[in-house]
């Protein structure tokens, strides 16, 4: 395998891991913030172009070992692109849980008045 595919390859790993360690982070801590969520769909739109640039090599003939690290690499984008599809709909679904919990917050204060009359 040349030099540059491991590059490549490598260039794959740290782009889709960086999507999965901030998608985390942003599922878990910080689902409001958009900007965030913007950089992990940035990671793995540029880990989407080097693993499309790696296939278009193949497809023109250029021999790309099935190694390890083309798997692993692989493993890496997959992982990323899922997080990201479901991730959406995590956010989603967080934002509409705040938006419920702040309801129920004001009509038990209702109820609690209306107790206290």
């Amino acid at each position: 395998m040349s030099a540059d595919i491991e590059q490549q390859l490598m260039r794959l790993i740290v782009l889709s891991g960086k999507a999965m360690g901030q998608g985390l982070n942003t599922i878990m801590s910080d689902y409001n913030n958009q900007q965030a969520w913007d950089e992990v769909k940035k990671y793995v739109n540029q880990a989407h172009d080097v693993q499309t640039a790696l296939i278009e090599r193949e497809v023109r003939g250029e021999n790309i070992e099935v190694s390890l690290l083309a798997v692993h690499a692989q493993d890496h984008f997959m992982n990323s692109h899922f997080l990201t599809q479901i991730g959406e709909l995590l956010l989603e679904q967080q934002k509409h849980i705040h938006l419920l919990e702040e309801r129920l917050v004001v009509l038990e204060e209702q109820l609690s008045v209306r107790k206290n009359d």
